[in-house]
C-alpha cells in the first residue's frame, strides 16, 4: 500500500496529515503536535473527524454512504465541515448498486456532485456506460457524460452524449443500438434519440436501420420489451401458398406494463385483409389471461360463408387465503365455423382441435374440496355435454384411526346434449362413500379391502321418466415389494419386482341403455374382474441417489363374468447410459387378438450428432417410422434430416431438410419439406437475443 501526504485545507492554512489507500490508514498521527502547532481545539475536533472518515472510507454520513478507494486522496474542510475530495488513480467510488470508476473523481459536497474528467465507467442495474466527463449529482441520481459506448442486456451501442435522468433511466443522443457485440456492428438502428429503461423497455425514434453501412429500413418509432419473454414490437411472416397466394401476416405489438396489446394486419392474395386484436394480460400472481380476435371477409367464397372470424379468452386465477387454496378458470371461444383455427389459428388447432367455454371455481381445503362449474355450447358445430351448472362436493380421503380410511363425493348437475339429434337433459344427483383399510402382514405383503357405494338420481332416463340406480362395489388389493441389491464392477445395483393382484366386484341396478349416455358415470355396468400387475425396475446407486436404469410394467384384467381376459398394456423404458435411451408403450386387444396402440422411441446422441427413431402405430390409423438425424457440422453450421415412411403402404409421406447458420448475433435457418401432396420452402431469421421475434417466408406448392 503506498503512502503519500493528504493536505487537509481549513481556512487558507493547510495542515499535514498521513495518507491513506483504500480502506487502511498508513501511519501514526501525533495529536498533541497539532496543539503544539498552536491549533485551536475547534481545528483539532475538525481534524479528529476526518481520521474517522478516512477510517471508514467513507467520504460523508448518510443512509447509504459512498465508500471508495483510490491511490491519492486530498480533502478539503471549511468551518469543520467537508467540502471537497479529490480521488487520484485508479479510483472506485460505490453508493448501493452504483459504481463509478476513474482516473481521476472530485466530490462536491455542498453540491453533492461528482465531477469524473478524462476516462470513466459508470455501473448501474447491470447496465455499463464508458464516456468521459461524468457529471453525477448523487441526491437526484442524474448526471450526463460524453462520447459514450454503453451495454444494457442485451442492447450494445454508442452515442455523442448520456444523459442519467435517474436510477435505471438513460437518454442516449445521435447514437446507435445493437444486440452485435462486434465493433462495428453487423447491424444497427440509427436513432437521435433513444430512451433505455433497464430491465422494462428501450424507445427511439426517427430510427434508420442499417446492415453494416447499407440503410434498409426507416421507423418514425421504436419501442421494445426488455422484460424475459416479451413479445415483438414487429413482426412479419411473408409467403406463398396455393390456397392464399402470396401473403403477408404482420403484428405491432406496444409497449404497456400490465397487458401486452397485439394488433394483427394480414394481407392474403387470394382471401383478402383480415384484421385481429390480441391482449394478453402479463402473469403475476398466478393470474394471467389472454383475449384473442380476429375478421376476415374473404374474396373467393361464397356470400353466406365469407365473414370468418374467432373470439377466444382464456382466464387463470390462482391465490391463496385463510388456510384454503382458490382457483378461478374460464375460457369463451366463438368460432364462424369448425375450420377456423385450422386455416388461420393453425397453433391453437394444434393445442385444442375443439376448444371448450367454461366456468370453473374451486375452494380446496385439507379436509374438503369444492368446486362449481358451468359449461355451455356455444358453437353449433361441437358436439358438448353441457353442464349448467355443475356443484361438486369432495371430502379426500381421511384417517378413521386403526388404519381405516374414508372418503366421499357428491355431485348435483343439470345436463344438457344433443343425442340422437336431439337435445337431451336431465338433472343428475349422484354421490360416492368408500371405506378402505391397509394392513401389513408378515412384514412383506400389503392387504388393502375396500367397500364403496353410489347412489344416482336423474331427473330423466332414456324414457323421459325419473330413474334411480344404486351401485355396490367392493374389492381387496395384494400387493409386495421385493428387492435385492447386487454389484456387477464396482456398480452398485437394485432390482426391484412389484406383484400386485386385485379382485373387484360391482352390481348396478340400472344397465346404461336404460339411461341417457351424457358422460362415463352413466356407462357404469356390472362387472367382477381382476386386475394383474408387474412393475420389474432395475436401478443404480444407493438411498436418495439411486437412478432408474430400465422399468416394464405390465397390466392385464380378467374378467370373472365373461371368463376372459380383456385389454393388456404395457409400458417400457430403458436408459443404461448417459447419451441413449428407449421407451415404449402399447395397448394388446387380447379378445380381438390385435394390437389397439403402440408408440415407441430410440434416441442416441453425441456432442455433434443426434439421431431417433420413433414408430407410432392406431388400429386401421396409422403405422408409421419416422428417423430423424442432427449434425453440428461446425460452430456455424448444423444440418437436420426427418423422414415419415408409412409401413402398411411401403411409402414415404414426407421428407424435410433443415440447414442451421449462425450469423453471430444473428441466426438463421432454410427448410426443404416434401410430401405426397406438396412442396415447400420455409426460411427465418432472428436476432439471438430475440428469438421470439423471427424474420420469416414461407413458400408452399401443391402437387397434383
Amino acid at each position: 500500500m503506498l503512502q503519500s501526504v493528504i493536505p487537509v485545507k481549513t481556512g487558507i492554512q493547510w495542515i499535514p496529515a498521513q495518507s491513506h489507500c483504500g480502506n487502511d490508514i498508513k501511519g501514526k498521527i501525533d495529536i498533541s503536535a497539532f496543539a503544539g502547532a498552536g491549533l485551536s481545539l475547534l481545528a483539532m475536533a475538525a481534524m479528529l473527524s476526518i481520521i474517522m472518515v478516512i477510517t471508514t472510507s467513507s467520504l460523508f454520513a448518510e443512509e447509504e454512504p459512498i465508500s471508495w478507494k483510490a491511490d491519492r486522496a486530498e480533502s478539503y474542510i471549511k468551518d469543520g465541515r467537508i467540502v471537497k475530495v479529490i480521488l487520484e488513480g485508479n479510483v472506485e467510488i460505490k453508493r448501493g448498486s452504483l459504481t463509478i470508476k476513474g482516473d481521476k473523481i472530485i466530490y462536491e459536497k455542498e453540491r453533492n456532485e461528482i465531477w469524473a474528467p478524462g476516462n470513466v465507467v459508470f455501473l448501474q442495474e447491470g447496465s455499463r456506460i464508458e464516456g468521459k466527463d461524468l457529471l453525477y449529482n448523487i441526491g437526484g441520481e442524474s448526471g450526463s457524460l460524453k462520447e459514450v459506448s454503453f451495454f444494457s442486456p442485451p442492447w450494445y451501442g454508442k452515442g455523442e452524449t448520456a444523459e442519467i435522468k435517474k436510477k435505471g433511466e438513460y437518454l442516449i443522443k445521435n447514437g446507435y443500438i445493437t444486440t452485435c457485440d462486434i465493433d462495428p456492428p453487423h447491424y444497427r438502428f440509427q436513432a437521435k434519440r433513444i430512451k433505455i429503461f433497464v430491465g422494462k423497455k428501450l424507445v427511439a425514434r426517427k430510427i434508420t436501420f442499417y446492415v453494416r453501412k447499407v440503410p434498409i429500413l426507416y421507423l418514425p418509432h421504436y419501442s421494445q420489451s426488455l422484460e424475459k419473454g416479451a413479445e415483438s414490437v414487429f413482426s412479419y411472416l411473408l409467403g406463398y401458398t396455393d390456397d392464399w397466394g402470396w401473403y403477408l401476416l404482420t403484428t405491432f405489438t406496444p409497449f404497456c406494463k400490465q397487458y401486452t396489446p397485439s394488433y394483427h394486419l394480414d394481407f392474403r392474395e387470394r382471401k383478402g385483409i383480415g384484421v385481429g386484436f390480441d391482449l394478453k394480460k402479463k402473469p403475476k400472481d398466478g393470474e394471467k389471461g389472454i383475449l384473442k380476435t380476429y375478421y376476415i371477409k374473404e374474396t373467393d367464397t361464397e356470400e353466406e360463408d365469407e365473414n370468418r372470424y374467432r373470439l377466444s379468452y382464456k382466464y387463470r386465477n390462482i391465490w391463496e387465503e385463510e388456510g384454503r387454496d382458490l382457483t378461478l378458470l374460464s375460457e369463451f371461444h366463438k368460432l364462424s365455423d369448425e375450420e377456423f383455427l385450422k386455416d388461420y389459428a393453425y397453433n391453437d388447432y394444434l393445442e385444442e382441435e375443439q376448444p371448450r367455454t367454461y366456468l370453473s371455481f374451486s375452494e380446496r381445503k385439507p379436509e374438503r374440496f369444492l368446486n362449481f362449474l358451468v359449461r355451455t355450447r356455444v358453437n353449433d358445430f361441437y358436439p358438448v355435454t353441457e353442464r349448467l351448472p355443475e356443484m361438486s362436493l369432495g371430502f379426500p380421503i381421511q384417517n378413521l384411526g386403526k388404519n381405516l380410511y374414508f372418503r366421499s363425493e357428491t355431485n348435483l348437475v343439470n345436463l344438457q346434449k344433443e343425442i340422437d339429434d336431439e337435445i337431451k337433459s336431465s338433472v343428475r344427483l349422484d354421490t360416492f362413500n368408500e371405506i378402505m383399510a391397509s394392513k401389513r402382514y408378515g412384514g412383506w405383503l400389503n392387504v388393502r379391502p375396500h367397500l364403496g357405494s353410489r347412489f344416482t338420481f336423474y331427473t330423466a332416463d332414456s324414457e323421459g321418466n325419473n330413474a334411480f340406480r344404486s351401485l355396490g362395489e367392493a374389492g381387496v388389493d395384494f400387493g409386495t415389494k421385493l428387492q435385492k441389491p447386487f454389484t456387477i464392477k464396482k456398480a452398485s445395483l437394485t432390482h426391484i419386482v412389484e406383484p400386485r393382484v386385485s379382485l373387484d366386484c360391482r352390481e348396478v341396478s340400472l344397465d346404461p341403455e336404460e339411461l341417457l349416455n351424457f358422460d362415463s358415470l352413466d356407462n357404469l355396468h356390472s362387472d367382477k374382474y381382476i386386475t394383474l400387475q408387474l412393475i420389474n425396475r432395475l436401478c443404480s446407486g444407493e438411498g436418495k441417489e439411486k437412478s432408474e436404469l430400465s422399468r416394464l410394467n405390465l397390466e392385464s384384467y380378467y374378467s370373472l363374468v365373461e371368463s376372459r381376459f380383456e385389454d393388456a398394456s404395457l409400458i417400457f423404458s430403458l436408459t443404461p447410459k448417459a447419451n441413449w435411451s428407449f421407451s415404449a408403450e402399447s395397448d394388446y386387444d387380447i379378445p380381438e387378438n390385435r394390437w389397439k396402440t403402440s408408440t415407441s422411441s430410440f434416441s442416441w446422441w453425441k456432442k455433434k450428432y443426434t439421431f431417433s427413431l420413433s414408430h407410432s402405430y392406431e388400429y386401421e390409423e396409422t403405422d408409421t417410422l419416422v428417423p430423424s438425424i442432427y449434425w453440428k457440422i461446425n460452430p456455424d453450421w448444423q444440418a437436420s434430416f426427418t423422414t415419415s415412411y408409412c409401413l402398411a403402404e411401403r411409402d414415404f409421406e414426407s421428407r424435410k431438410i433443415t440447414l442451421y447458420r449462425d450469423l453471430h448475433c444473428w441466426a438463421s435457418s432454410v427448410s426443404f419439406y416434401r410430401s405426397s401432396s406438396e412442396r415447400s420452402i420455409y426460411f427465418l431469421l432472428y436476432l439471438k437475443a430475440f428469438p421470439l421475434q423471427p424474420i420469416e417466408f414461407t413458400r408452399e406448392y401443391e402437387i397434383e
